[in-house]
């Protein structure tokens, strides 16, 4: 069987060893105290694995995975101390194979403020997921569409709005 990672992806000044590839902005992202490449058997231990049942393309879709939530915190992301309510300007991407992908607002994650339920899968009606949706897909069952819902994840980015604001990069 294949080992699947999926990674935490740092992107600093300096570039972690998680990179996959740079950004055009490396200074806007978020410095996170444990970088990490996730395996399947370690995210089945980073939280309870849930089973979540919802629809997909108006059919029943039962997936097992574990929330978003669980691997941003893990990553210990460093916000800023200084600022009242900091983590209100962070957005936390969810990044596939090809390219798409899916952003949230920090505090729509955060469990005490908007407590999205947002959720990384690896099974899907009782199988591992295809090799199209797969080895892991993110799940976001209240949305309306699943155009949220990326496959083949890679990474996952958290960004700092101030800084992608106010980055040369940015500025024409």
């Amino acid at each position: 069987m294949k080992h699947s990672f999926f990674a935490i992806l740092v992107l600093t000044t300096v570039i972690a060893p998680v990179v996959l590839s740079a950004p055009s902005t490396p200074s806007a992202a978020v410095r996170v105290a444990k970088p990490h490449q996730w395996t399947l058997p370690e995210l089945q231990t980073v939280a309870p694995v849930q089973t979540i049942k919802t629809t997909l393309k108006g059919k029943p879709y039962t997936v097992r995975g574990v929330p978003l939530w669980a691997l941003v915190t893990a990553s210990a992301p460093k916000l800023d101390s200084k600022s009242k309510h900091s983590e209100a300007r962070f957005v936390v991407l969810a990044r596939g194979k090809d390219g798409y992908t899916a952003s949230f607002a920090y505090p729509d994650l955060m469990p005490d403020t908007g407590n999205k339920a947002v959720f990384i899968v690896w099974e899907a009606n009782g199988k591992p997921l295809s090799t199209k949706e797969g080895p892991f897909r993110l799940v976001v069952p209240t949305d309306k569409k699943p155009m949220r819902w990326a496959y083949n994840l890679t990474s996952i980015e958290i960004y700092d709005g101030k800084r992608l604001v106010t980055s040369n990069a940015m500025v024409r």
